[in-house]
């Protein structure tokens, strides 16, 4: 019997692909309800803690790409139908105002998923300049306003890391208290 170490015990799908005859040998993804999924076939290599900040550190991570300097919108672009990123397409033949941001679920799994749509990078230059803009204009004509709502949300911040700190150091005092006796028993076993 398998014991449970903190994350839950490791899964394992089975049957994630098909394909159509044995003759044509395409990969066709099946639909979740004919996959398998094999819960506690093994124990966890790390804690459900570690792997949570491992999946968000991948969520936002940049690829690295093969042009000389990255994309100042990378990973900060996403479509509004399926939620996906949206990756900067570049043509060599094409001069650089024609570059453009397209939907990634589109690129890869084609118009049955997500539709074809883009926006062109010196577009969306436009459109973060033209907002950057007028938040600054309204910052300068209300400044008082625009400090004290900075403030206040810096405040929210700080009141939030506070609480998550004084969560970890309840766990640790409580982790102390239950270790201590074990301590003193070993202590008094030698």
């Amino acid at each position: 019997m398998l014991k449970n170490t903190g994350y839950s015990l490791a899964r394992q799908k089975v049957m994630k692909t098909t394909t159509v005859s044995y003759k044509n040998k395409k990969r066709i993804e099946r639909p979740e309800s004919e996959q398998f999924r094999f819960e506690g076939t093994h124990e966890p290599l790390i804690d459900k803690q570690t792997w949570e900040i491992v999946q968000d550190i991948r969520k936002h991570k940049r690829r690295r790409t093969n042009f000389d300097e990255q994309d100042m919108f990378s990973g900060l672009v996403y479509c509004s139908d399926c939620g996906g990123t949206m990756v900067l397409h570049r043509s060599h033949t094409m001069d650089s105002s024609k570059n453009c941001f397209m939907c990634s679920t589109y690129k890869k799994k084609g118009k049955d998923v997500c539709s074809a749509h883009y926006i062109l990078e010196s577009n969306l230059n436009a459109i973060v300049l033209d907002d950057l803009r007028r938040i600054t204009h309204l910052a300068k004509q209300n400044e008082r306003k625009f400090t004290e709502y900075y403030g206040m949300k810096r405040t929210k911040e700080a009141q939030k890391e506070i609480r998550g700190l004084e969560k970890q150091i309840s766990a640790m005092t409580k982790r102390q208290s239950e270790l201590t006796p074990l301590f003193k028993r070993l202590y008094e076993d030698i």
